[in-house]
């Protein structure tokens, strides 16, 4: 665990993220809530989280896209009014800046959130949920991972 720090909650380590060609931090929250080494299964996603390709770009955008248009619609926004978000060009309005590793329990499925800021919800940013790989889930920064919620979601998805 030389390579990762304790940061109050989770296990953290900088490192080069090929998805976005910088250093970020990628995170592991801990199976049980303490300051617990990761799992075995953990540490494959965490591995994983380093080889996301930029060839995944492309549906991390139509998710990002789908979002924009869900914050659109709840605040009663037209296209016209949304000054400055160029849609040929989503990915230059949303950064991811962490990727967690969230618990996972007895399941056989990879999971990973990846969390950053968006020009379109400034207050909640953006967060996208991979499972194996695929984009799942994209919308605003809700905690799920943290919360029982997320042992519920992750037992439905086995």
């Amino acid at each position: 665990m030389a390579e990762f720090r304790w940061d109050d909650h989770w296990w953290t380590r900088t490192c080069l993220v090929p998805l976005v060609d910088r250093q970020i931090d990628v995170s592991i929250f801990p199976e049980d809530f303490r300051n617990a080494s990761p799992s075995e299964r953990q540490l494959e996603a965490f591995a994983s989280a380093l080889k996301l390709s930029p060839t995944l770009h492309d549906l991390l955008d139509a998710a990002a896209e789908r979002y924009r248009e869900e914050v659109d619609e709840a605040v009663g926004l037209t296209w016209p009014e949304v000054a400055g978000i160029n849609r040929q060009n989503i990915r230059a309005h949303y950064r991811i800046d962490r990727i967690f590793v969230p618990r996972l329990r007895s399941s056989k499925r990879s999971f990973l959130f990846l969390e950053g800021e968006c020009d379109w919800e400034e207050e909640h940013g953006i967060e996208f949920l991979l499972r194996d790989g695929q984009v799942i889930q994209c919308g605003p920064q809700e905690g799920l991972m943290q919360n029982e919620e997320w042992d519920d979601f992750i037992a439905d998805s086995a």
